[in-house]
């Protein structure tokens, strides 16, 4: 596997990771209380902790994704 590649699959990983963030965003937007259903039913928190928790969740995919995947991608395309 050459650099081409490993940059080409960073990068991919970048656009489906924001894709996923980005629908996780909207049902939270959109689908409030289905989501926060799942989420009573699954783990049985507290109802005050769903935003919370989804908002977190997403912070922290975000940081993630930028953290593992957007800057090796940038490292890469600035070392040549």
């Amino acid at each position: 596997m050459n650099i081409a590649q490993i940059r080409e699959a960073l990068l991919w990983c970048v656009i489906l990771n924001i894709g996923l963030v980005t629908v996780w965003s909207i049902l939270v937007l959109v689908a409030k209380g289905w989501l926060n259903g799942i989420i009573l039913k699954w783990f049985r928190v507290p109802a005050e902790h769903c935003d919370m928790i989804n908002l977190t969740g997403i912070v922290l995919y975000k940081v993630g994704n930028i953290l593992f995947f957007l800057v090796p991608y940038i490292a890469l395309r600035i070392v040549g």
